[in-house]
Order: structure tokens, then C-alpha cells, then sequence
């Protein structure tokens, strides 16, 4: 599923099978997450807070980082802030040079205020 039917946008293009967890989650239930589903890709897994209907983005966790802190209490404590987000109507060069400057090879799309 898209977030746009405009293909010239990322929110035309963008994966929507990807993994999400709360910031509470320990990494070792992330991980039992994983297994078993078909993602688009589970190269980042995206860490959101929810408040009744609303989910939030709040921070990312590559999968490398995910396995390395096995021992942490909570994904919260080793994600990164999410920084770098764009929104379902920026174009896809915007979307490219975002991710030259941020070193990432994927990046979060949100809708509205989050």
C-alpha cells in the first residue's frame, strides 16, 4: 500500500510492511517480532509511541544496532531520534539528497504531525 497514488512523490513509492515497535520494547521481543513475517525490508526497524489511534515516530534502530544490544532494557535506550523524516508528498529528489546527507539508505515517511 501506497500513501499517494502520485509516483513522482515518495509517498508513491513508499514500503509499508515494515517493522515498528515501542520504545519500551526490549530488543529480544524486536527480535521475536522479525521472525516470520514478510517485511519490505527489516534493515530499520521504526520505534513509535502510541496514544490511543496515534502512532508517533520517535526513533529508528537499524537491525546491525538491534542485534548488538541484546543486553539493553529497552529499544529507547540504543535508538536513534528520528531526525530525518520526509513526508509522503516530497519528491523523490528531495528524498535522494536526504539520504546522501544523512548517511541512511532508508527513510522514514510520516503523515501529518508524525
Amino acid at each position: 500500500m501506497s500513501l499517494t497514488t502520485d509516483e513522482t512523490t515518495i509517498g508513491g513509492i513508499t514500503s509499508t510492511t515494515v517493522p515498528t515497535c515501542q520504545p519500551e520494547a526490549t530488543p529480544s521481543a524486536v527480535r521475536a517480532q522479525l521472525r516470520g513475517k514478510a517485511w519490505d525490508s527489516t534493515a530499520t526497524i521504526y520505534v513509535c509511541e502510541t496514544v490511543g489511534e496515534a502512532r508517533t515516530l520517535v526513533g529508528y534502530l537499524d537491525t546491525t544496532d538491534l542485534l548488538q544490544s541484546m543486553n539493553a532494557t529497552s529499544v529507547g535506550a540504543v535508538m536513534e531520534p528520528a531526525s530525518a523524516v520526509l513526508h509522503p508528498t516530497a519528491d523523490r529528489e528531495e528524498a535522494v539528497l536526504m539520504a546522501i546527507e544523512t548517511d541512511r539508505t532508508e527513510l522514514p515517511v510520516v503523515e501529518g504531525d508524525g
